[in-house]
């Protein structure tokens, strides 16, 4: 059949190596940077796993426009695509990261899942957490930015928080602890039977 064996008298592969307890198959090098294994198709570079002994690093890479997959059982798990995003649960990730099914951040206290928005001039972030006080969203900056905490519906912005703690709801200047702008005004009902003009 051409198959070779090590530690085996009967290959079931091209090359098949059996070991005990000991390392099975060892790659090493006289020093160099890289130690690497390639694989090719048909005499064409696909994919190469290397350890990289300056950047100390190890990295699985294709060298071609594939992603790249984590299978258990049989199942996709974890795709990378050829753009370089990431889907966990999802073969084709929409975004940076795509998450089919819950998110749960390390359990304990004070774990938190923090959004950025950087460019050159502002470094915005909003934070969700929860700690011993409860659950929390902090709307921040370092520079540049604004503390606003902004609400939205079907993209249009419904209320605001401004980094000062003044409310507003139907305009994005809030010069009070509340302010409202908008038809309709406040209505205060009670026991639902209450139908007093609205308060405006």
């Amino acid at each position: 059949s051409g198959n070779f064996g090590i530690g085996t008298s009967s290959p079931q592969d091209k090359l098949h190596v059996v070991g005990g307890n000991a390392s099975t198959l060892r790659i090493d090098n006289t020093g160099q940077q890289y130690t690497s294994v390639d694989w090719y198709n048909n005499n064409s570079s696909k994919a190469t796993i290397y350890y990289d002994n300056v950047g100390a690093e190890f990295v699985t890479r294709t060298t071609t426009s594939a992603g790249i997959g984590f299978d258990t059982n049989l199942t996709r798990r974890v795709t990378i695509s050829p753009g370089g995003s990431v889907g966990i649960g999802i073969n084709s990730p929409g975004a940076k990261l795509d998450v089919s099914g819950s998110i749960q951040t390390t359990q304990g206290s004070g774990g938190t899942i923090t959004a950025y928005d950087n460019d050159a001039v502002r470094n915005q972030r909003l934070i969700m957490g929860a700690n011993a006080n409860g659950s929390f969203l902090n709307s921040t900056y370092s520079s540049g930015g604004t503390g606003s905490l902004n609400f939205m519906t079907i993209n249009y912005e419904r209320l605001r928080i401004t980094e000062d703690g003044n409310v507003g709801i139907g305009t994005t200047s809030p010069g009070s602890i509340l302010s409202i702008a908008g038809a309709g005004g406040i209505r205060f009902t009670a026991g639902g039977t209450y139908s007093e003009p609205a308060i405006n």
